[in-house]
């Protein structure tokens, strides 16, 4: 039986023409963009020491992951037959390559650098083993000339009791657990731009009346989520900014998922028709998190503000009321 054959086709456009074409090396950009049907398009460069935008992938970057994500679906894959139940996973890969002294180069190795968290009672011997059964099934690597070696890391997660979350109205003697937990979150780094929690009048003036939440839990509050609004104009009165916080000694364990679907239920209540957060890249689980209730990434703002004297981008996510 002859082997099954697979095809791809994508599209490279060049979109860093400045108005002078190449005329001299410098009077041009590396940006293109990258398209296959039906797909989002990748907006990429040049790496930056070939005069590449750093903002953007390189087709070194892509070369990386596209090794550490196939790797990572058969290693899935045989993870779901074997009866090993992953529950994350995090490759940091990394990609060596060398530069001839003429302009030419290659890449030496890719080294997979996978963190892999297993659920509870997990067999890691056999986690551990499938990481080689993927690498020799793996379509990219077994197309490359270079070695491609995995470094895997395993953390058994145990069982965590999802507590019962009792979730209130909040009211204004809830303000000092509020003010903690939005503090904890500030402090992160990667929650918001503010670097102090304003005072309960400020605060209550900034958002709306309702939906206004607080979890919890043993008569203590572990979180919060209220709205804001997007704009004074009438039009967009039904348009409002998400905030959700969840105490730092509480996540992971369903809080922040339980306030999101309230406040989401609440906001249709109250009449608002669109939901929207803003979210720094670095923070993955709060993308998650509202993914999951049903947002969807609408795009990325670069450089939309400054945080400790740097740029930073915010991912812009939506829901829609279904009505």
């Amino acid at each position: 039986m002859p082997p099954k054959t697979l095809e791809y086709e994508t599209q490279v456009d060049w979109t860093g023409n400045r108005g002078q074409g190449t005329r001299t090396y410098v009077a041009y950009s590396r940006d293109h963009r990258i398209l296959a049907p039906g797909r989002p398009s990748i907006e990429a460069s040049a790496d930056p020491d070939f005069r590449g935008d750093p903002r953007r992938y390189s087709p070194e970057d892509l070369l990386v992951a596209s090794v550490s994500a196939c790797h990572m679906l058969w290693y899935l894959h045989l993870c779901a037959d074997a009866g090993v139940v992953v529950t994350g996973y995090r490759d940091r890969a990394r990609g060596r390559m060398e530069l001839d002294p003429g302009g030419g180069g290659r890449f030496r190795e890719v080294v997979l650098r996978p963190e892999v968290t297993l659920g509870p009672d997990s067999d890691v011997d056999t986690a551990r083993r499938l990481h080689a059964e993927a690498h020799g099934k793996c379509f990219i690597a077994n197309s490359m000339s270079f070695p491609v070696t995995c470094e895997p890391q395993f953390e058994v997660r145990e069982s965590v009791r999802r507590a019962e979350v009792q979730v209130l109205p909040m009211e204004e003697g809830h303000w000092e657990a509020v003010r903690r937990i939005y503090a904890q979150g500030i402090d992160t780094g990667v929650a918001t731009f503010e670097t102090e929690v304003p005072e309960w009048d400020a605060w209550d003036a900034a958002h709306m009346p309702a939906p206004r939440l607080v979890a919890v839990e043993d008569d203590a509050v572990t979180g919060w989520a209220a709205l804001s609004p997007v704009s004074s104009r009438c039009v967009y009165g039904g348009v409002a900014e998400v905030s959700v916080y969840v105490g730092e000694d509480h996540r992971g364990k369903g809080v922040g998922s339980t306030l999101l679907r309230r406040l989401v239920d609440a906001s249709e209540a109250e009449g608002i028709w669109t939901l929207q957060a803003g979210i720094f890249p670095e923070n993955e689980a709060s993308i998650e998190l509202h993914r999951r209730a049903g947002f969807r990434e609408v795009g990325r703002r670069e450089k939309l503000g400054k945080l400790d004297g740097a740029w930073r981008d915010v991912i812009l996510l939506e829901r829609r009321c279904p009505d």
